[in-house]
């Protein structure tokens, strides 16, 4: 795998020209791109053309920073705040290191001169910790976009709450103003308190809907009638029931009997409890109208519009504004509303044009756009050689090879775009597919364009991209013979030719490799293999397709397709691709293949069966878990090396406070010395003999004093130099590991793209026969024959039975 190097950048800040040519000097031959500037002025001009590829490490001296913070202050906020910063320091600037790390955020120091690796090992550090906060403040971008996102969700909730909150208000006040209605009706009609109308909605559990109402009414009605007729024929009274249209509507005279009206009210009250409700009054009386009568809602597909459709024209009591409102939230359409003067209008314009208006538009989402690749060579060249009628290959006939010169270019990118989320007028989030950024890696003999979107050829050769992505520019390694003691295992970052065998025990690792035969060999390519005769006994694994003669006792894995002439005996092979063995045999073998297997023959009576697997990525699933694997075991040797750099740190930070104390004493015992000696001069002029021999004694014991913190001192300072070095040398194996943990997780990334290149086809095509205990398993289903088949073909096929849908192998019989 080829990693691309991004070679960093730092700027730096001298008036001293000694100082730059040594800065420049070091960040040159450590691969930096390093700009060294006097002037201010010129630093602007830099910064303002660095927008796609900034600064991470600015160096300078303290006396700059010094005298120029303002200045800096505002380059600093140009770079980034994530910009780190190293001091160099020269003897004369000393006064104004302490002022310079205050103000200047500074990460290291160096006194001049320097070595040119401590330099670098610390813009290293610095480098390191400056990706590190770019990593963050990318991560804190992507977390407030989501955020943002989060927040638009949740205020149209807000909104659609509130509005349910409106509505429901509005329709309890309704409600308690005709529950009032009701008591006051009643005490009118002089009915007794334990009946009223409340209390026969509640007993009958009638929903509060006019059309409910009118029916409940009619069927009293019905029972008031009956009731009358009885009373009418008991006493020999002569009586016809009005009409009851004329009664709902107030039509006719009125009829005012308290005391039979409540007799009949409390008589029908207790009748309507235990009718029944179904009777059919639809004839009775004209249905009442609503807002559907006179409105159609039309939502689009996409639930992007909404639109109001007029049926008929507008009774103002029904359809009005306030009711259009409230038709919409029933509705659920809370987002994207025309404004009330819109709807207002639209009311009051009775025209034709006007049949139709927008009430509700959602916000469209954009889609992303797929990244593409365009190549500027044959990408499907596999030709190693014309293919003779007994298999095997005439490598001289080649056919035409495709070849490109250096600077040739060979690939350019189109990155992908990413789009936006929309909004539906429901105020539900309109998804979008995340764009799919195709894999594209320069390999050997290539080099990138400056931006990595284009990938130029580095060197004349045989242009070749592999199932990874991976582009590479190959010279031809032509072996004449064999790959044996004589030749060692071969490592070729290239074409391999091989006109004899590849010996057991032998490796050979390459771009393509053509050879007469494999034995016992372990086979690595990034690239296609050809093999004229056969393969036995090998191990390979390969990214391109395969073809060979026959294949006995090996393994091989591979993202291509695979070609056999004649058989394939006792083999494990997994494929991305199609296993081709249509004039030939499978035999005891293990065959794994995304696109499918076709064969002349599989099985024998005498053999173990073949087990087949068809429509699976086995291959990729492998070499991911491998990956994994060793991920996690770098990713545990990252955390192991952490935990000693933080004990060494512990220990660190507590030698510098020893140091410090040690300096301490050193410090205050030479000032002691000091007035020791002032005051020996004095006492030495007073001729006092004892206090003379006492402060000589004692100055004595304060050089000692010096001498054995000087000596801990300079220990101590021993161990921190070691600790440091450990400490570098534990964090350049961590950034080995991070740098190899990417490596893995780019690797991941691209087995997963590979997966989706190609499809699935869970099919195995049988020219002759296939024998009985044959295993063939598909992703949903799976299938051991019973009996021998002959001319098939096995298919996944999806079938559906009383509404529940199941997979299964189907035997299809080409005859």
């Amino acid at each position: 795998m080829n990693l691309i190097i991004i070679k960093p950048k730092a700027m730096a800040f001298f008036k001293d020209r000694a100082v730059s040519e040594a800065v420049v000097d070091a960040f040159c031959a450590s691969g930096w791109n390093i700009d060294c500037e006097n002037s201010l002025a010129d630093i602007s001009k830099l910064l303002d053309m660095s927008n796609s590829d900034p600064y991470s490490v600015f160096i300078s001296g303290p006396e700059l920073i010094k005298r120029h913070y303002e200045q800096l202050d505002k380059i600093f906020q140009k770079l980034s705040y994530t910009l780190h910063r190293i001091l160099i320091i020269v003897e004369a600037e000393k006064e104004d290191l302490i002022t310079a790390v205050n103000i200047g955020n500074v990460q290291a120091c160096l006194f001049f001169p320097f070595k040119k690796e401590q330099l670098v090992s610390h813009a290293k550090i610095c480098f390191r910790h400056y990706r590190k906060e770019q990593k963050r403040q990318q991560l804190k971008r992507l977390t407030l976009r989501q955020a943002r996102q989060l927040y638009e969700m949740a205020k149209n909730f807000k909104i659609k709450e509130e509005n349910n909150k409106r509505l429901i208000n509005k329709r309890q006040i309704s409600l308690a103003t005709l529950k009032a209605q009701m008591r006051q009706e009643d005490q009118k009609s002089g009915v007794p308190s334990n009946i009223s109308l409340e209390k026969f909605i509640t007993q009958k559990n009638i929903s509060l809907e006019p059309d409910n109402f009118l029916n409940q009414f009619l069927v009293v009605a019905l029972q008031v009638k009956h009731l009358v007729e009885k009373i009418a024929i008991k006493h020999s009274a002569e009586w016809e029931a009005p009409d009851l249209k004329s009664i709902i509507q107030n039509d006719g005279e009125a009829f005012d009997h308290p005391d039979l009206i409540g007799t009949v009210r409390n008589y029908a009250f207790i009748k309507a409890l235990t009718a029944d409700s179904d009777i059919d009054v639809s004839e009775l009386v004209t249905r009442h109208e609503t807002i559907d009568d006179f409105i159609k809602l039309i939502i689009s597909t996409d639930h992007a519009t909404a639109y109001l459709e007029r049926k008929k024209k507008f009774s103002s009591e029904i359809v009005n504004l306030e009711s259009v409102l409230v038709y919409l939230d029933q509705h659920q359409i809370i987002y994207g509303i025309v404004e009330k003067d819109e709807i207002i209008r639209w009311l009051n314009n009775d025209h034709n044009d006007e049949g139709r208006i927008l009430i509700a538009q959602g916000k469209r989402p954009a889609p992303s756009k797929d990244g593409s690749i365009e190549y500027f060579f044959k990408t499907d060249y596999t030709n190693p050689g014309k293919i003779q009628a007994d298999g095997s290959i005439d490598f001289k006939d080649r056919g035409e090879v495709p070849y490109v010169e250096e600077g040739s270019l060979l690939a350019r990118k189109t990155p992908p775009a990413e789009g936006f989320s929309g909004v539906d007028v429901f105020g539900n989030e309109i998804l979008i597919k995340e764009p799919v950024d195709p894999s594209f890696a320069p390999g050997a003999g290539t080099k990138p364009s400056d931006d990595r979107l284009s990938v130029f050829a580095d060197r004349n050769g045989q242009p070749y991209v592999d199932a990874m992505g991976t582009i590479t520019v190959n010279q031809e390694f032509v072996i004449r013979g064999d790959v044996d003691y004589k030749t060692g295992n071969i490592d070729f970052d290239g074409n391999i030719l091989v006109s004899g065998t590849i010996k057991e025990g032998f490796k050979v690792k390459g771009i393509n490799l053509t050879a007469n035969e494999i034995e016992g060999a372990t086979i690595e390519l990034t690239g296609e293999l050809n093999v004229s005769n056969g393969i036995t006994s090998a191990t390979i694994i390969t990214v391109g397709n395969i073809h060979t003669k026959f294949i006995n006792r090996s393994s091989i894995l591979g993202f291509g397709d695979f070609s056999v002439l004649k058989e394939i005996i006792d083999s494990d092979i997994m494929l991305g691709g199609k296993c081709d063995v249509s004039a030939g045999h499978v035999i005891a073998s293990s065959l794994s293949a995304k696109c499918g297997i076709e064969a002349g023959n599989i099985g024998t009576v005498s053999s173990s069966p073949a087990d087949l697997r068809i429509g699976f990525d086995d291959h990729i699933r492998k070499i991911e878990k491998k990956v994994e694997e060793e991920l996690k075991v770098s990713m545990d040797e990252v955390t192991r090396l952490k935990s000693k750099i933080e004990k060494l740190n512990v220990d660190d930070q507590q030698l510098y406070r020893d140091v410090s104390e040690q300096a301490f004493i050193r410090d205050m015992s030479l000032v002691e010395i000091d007035q020791c000696e002032k005051q020996l001069a004095e006492i030495e002029t007073s001729g006092d003999a004892l206090l003379f021999q006492k402060t000589t004694a004692a100055i004595k014991s304060l050089k000692k004093k010096v001498d054995r913190a000087k000596n801990t001192e300079n220990q101590i300072v021993k161990r921190l130099d070691t600790i440091g070095a450990e400490m570098e040398l534990l964090k350049n194996k961590i950034h080995q590991s991070e740098e190899k943990n990417v490596s893995y997780m780019t690797e991941i990334k691209r087995l997963k793209e590979c997966k989706k290149k190609r499809k699935s086809n869970p099919v195995v095509v049988v020219g002759k026969t296939i024998v009985q205990g044959t295993k063939i398993a598909s992703p949903n289903s799976s299938l051991v024959l019973k009996e021998d088949q002959s001319r098939c073909t096995i298919r996944e096929v999806k079938n559906e039975q009383d509404n529940v849908s199941f997979y299964q192998l189907q035997v299809v019989s080409n005859i």
